[in-house]
């Protein structure tokens, strides 16, 4: 009787134990299925070709510094196309520099460099592309928001000639974008509802550059050497926000800021406004961080 009782209570425990299982075997082969899924996922999405944009802000101009006095101050004594302070011509080193040793896989074999007209942009990426040897392109339309103006009247900007004498390496368009007279057409400050279009289309020129990389079954890195509110208004594009006439993205000079453009039109922000290399080796930092300043 009692070996009877033993049987019976053994195929209970059995019983149970099998139970037990099934329960538990049940959402362990969901992450398995899910791990599966994840991973299939990813792969298909390292599969797609890429185009990486590095946008580089100027390094400080004597523009900026006015906004160090006041909004009333930089008004008055602005210019239509300053240069580089000392300072300025200091982080374009220290960014040249660290982009030709720079150890950030992120940031390496940019093969393409892109410059806006103004002189501020010509004289930031001297040195960067001497760094990398590159020889880049001048491209009018990534000049920065409101254009060249002095008291809401256009001027005309560089002339190809007066660039090619500064830059020899620049290339030049050659279909008279930048003329003998300059490079900016409008006869007063560019409206934001202009630059607005004007960002549009060059997000578009990118988005076309990307879907070229799928189609060559290649990845390629560019940087664009430009300017503070370009580059908030770009982001936005590039993101699908509600664009506004307010700094969402905010630029200190010669920061960094990285995006990638996938074949399909997708975007992915990798970075955004950073100066790690305007860290110095005493710890110093060659910006004025609680100034974000004015072009």
């Amino acid at each position: 009787m009692g070996t009877l009782y033993f049987l019976l209570f053994f195929i209970l425990i059995s019983v149970l134990f099998d139970e037990g299982s099934c329960t538990t075997s049940s959402p362990m082969v969901e992450p398995s299925v899910s791990s599966t899924s994840t991973s299939a996922t990813e792969k298909d999405f390292s599969r797609k070709k890429k185009l990486r944009v590095l946008l580089i802000r100027h390094g400080e101009s004597h523009n900026n510094i006015l906004m160090e006095v006041g909004y009333d101050h930089y008004r008055k004594h602005r210019t239509g196309d300053p240069s580089l302070t000392d300072l300025g011509h200091k982080q374009a080193k220290a960014t040249a520099s660290y982009l030709n040793k720079c150890n950030n896989i992120l940031l390496k074999d940019i093969k393409e460099v892109y410059v806006s007209p103004f002189l501020r942009t010509l004289q930031t990426a001297e040195p960067i592309v001497s760094s990398l040897n590159i020889s880049p392109y001048v491209w009018p339309e990534i000049f920065e928001v409101g254009g060249v103006w002095e008291g809401n009247v256009g001027l005309d900007g560089l002339s190809a000639e007066s660039i090619q004498l500064l830059y020899p390496t620049y290339k030049i368009p050659e279909d008279g974008s930048i003329s003998s007279s300059g490079w900016y057409k409008q006869t007063k400050k560019e409206t934001f509802e202009d630059a607005e279009a004007r960002v549009i289309k060059v997000f578009e020129t990118l988005k076309r550059w990307a879907k070229d990389c799928g189609a060559h079954s290649s990845d390629k890195t560019i940087a664009l050497v430009v300017h503070g509110d370009f580059i908030n208004l770009l982001l936005q594009v590039a993101l699908g926000l509600e664009k506004c006439r307010k700094a969402v993205f905010h630029a200190y000079n010669t920061s960094f800021h990285l995006f990638d453009i996938f074949e399909d039109g997708n975007v992915s922000i990798l970075f955004h406004n950073n100066i790690d290399h305007l860290i110095t080796e005493d710890k110093s930092v060659l910006a004025k961080v609680d100034m974000i300043g004015r072009v």
